[in-house]
């Protein structure tokens, strides 16, 4: 798992959050309208920022489920569209991180895609092939003396499985909880965009307290329309959206709306 630190002026009263996964480059079903929509609101709107967390390129080689031969670009034209996408945002990314589709290749002859497309986004120190866990500190607490930054942290995977129901990826998502303690957990993988909140009592060692207090658990969207191997599958059309997540930076309170 890979730590990574982003500290950010104490002037932000607010920060929106966008994680851009699932966009499959190369896939005749891929939505590049609605990425590229995505893409620009993060470019152009004040204090938002994303994480990019895997199949951003679909990567249909032959020893993969997608069908190679109705790929409409080669694995390396999907990685040179990739960066082309992707950089724009570049300077706003917390965090990028490998998908499955990615991880075909560097299973089958050991280079890592993803990792070649955060290099040549200048992203290579905040890249995972696992899972990311961002501490983020920004903003100013009002109620504080010593005027501190509000701190969160974000546990970032793209994700594995999760079943067919709704229930089953919601299910994976909450099971985050037992690999490390967060403010947020942040999936993909299951094109199931969904947001929901746990109450959790936090250990503050420090002060001998137990605090009440809540997690915030995002599932993000795909870019990719229904058709090819979904529909061969059965699968569900994927939901093109992707939830934004809000973070308040004068006090520890954060949301997500689809």
């Amino acid at each position: 798992m890979k730590a990574i630190t982003i500290d950010l002026p104490t002037d932000l009263k607010q920060i929106e959050l966008v994680c851009i996964s699932d966009s499959h480059i190369g896939d005749p079903y891929a939505n590049e309208q609605e990425l590229m929509k995505q893409i620009r609101y993060v470019e152009e709107t004040p204090n938002c920022y994303c994480i990019i967390n895997g199949d951003i390129m679909n990567n249909g080689i032959k020893s993969g489920k997608s069908d190679t031969y109705t790929e409409v670009m080669s694995p390396m034209e999907q990685l040179v569209k990739a960066v082309l996408t992707l950089k724009p945002i570049a300077n706003k990314c917390f965090a990028i991180t490998q998908g499955n589709h990615e991880r075909r290749t560097a299973k089958e002859s050991g280079v890592d895609l993803m990792r070649i497309i955060a290099r040549e986004l200048h992203l290579e120190d905040k890249y995972s092939e696992g899972m990311a866990y961002i501490f983020l500190h920004f903003g100013e607490q009002s109620s504080h003396l010593s005027r501190r930054k509000v701190p969160y942290t974000i546990l970032v995977t793209h994700g594995s499985g999760g079943g067919r129901t709704v229930g089953s990826k919601a299910n994976r998502l909450a099971d985050l909880v037992s690999i490390a303690d967060a403010d947020i957990y942040l999936y993909g993988h299951t094109h199931q965009p969904m947001v929901f909140k746990e109450g959790f009592m936090r250990v503050d060692w420090r002060n001998h307290k137990l605090l009440n207090v809540d997690r915030l658990f995002v599932n993000s969207g795909a870019f990719l329309d229904w058709g090819g191997y979904a529909e061969q599958g059965q699968y569900r059309p994927s939901v093109i959206s992707t939830p934004h997540i809000f973070l308040d930076g004068t006090k520890r309170h954060m949301w997500a709306k689809i």
